[in-house]
């Protein structure tokens, strides 16, 4: 389902329980006040996941656009954060839900879908070879705390 600020309970609750040490999630639904759009993903009527993503002039403004090199056009979508919860993984879970997020933006008119995954995320670069995502290109990015390696993919 789409997220809305109704969801924000379940967006901290999600985030808490993946990232323990840190405090807050960084803009849980300061997304949806960017322009950006979500999916909460339920099974069996609970929030397990989320697929953070972003079209249109939203797009242009997002930072990993410029940072990984992504040419987003019309009818394109850039995937910028999903993430099962960590004891719902397993089963073919995540796979089920990138279909849905992919069979709802299908829906919506959008034609190509973009990610990018860190090479150090296995399971991340596993889900999407699987899904049928091609690798488009490798990004290498310098930050304060070191050097982060992974690839940008499509799916059309």
């Amino acid at each position: 389902e789409r997220i809305g600020p109704e969801h924000a309970r379940e967006l901290s609750r999600l985030w808490t329980e993946e990232h323990p040490l840190r405090t807050g999630e960084p803009g849980v639904l300061d997304n949806v006040d960017r322009g950006y759009d979500g999916f909460l993903i339920r099974r069996d009527g609970e929030a397990i996941g989320y697929f953070w993503w972003v079209a249109g002039p939203a797009a242009a403004a997002h930072p990993d656009a410029r940072i990984f090199r992504i040419d987003l056009r019309d009818g394109d979508v850039y995937g910028f954060s999903n993430l099962i919860a960590r004891d719902r993984r397993g089963g073919g879970v995540a796979i089920d839900a990138l279909k849905a997020v992919e069979a709802e933006l299908a829906q919506l008119g959008y034609r190509r879908l973009w990610g990018f995954v860190d090479f150090a995320n296995t399971p991340a670069r596993w889900l999407y070879a699987v899904s049928g995502w091609q690798l488009s290109h490798t990004v290498r990015r310098i930050r304060v705390l070191g050097i982060h390696r992974g690839v940008v993919v499509a799916r059309a």
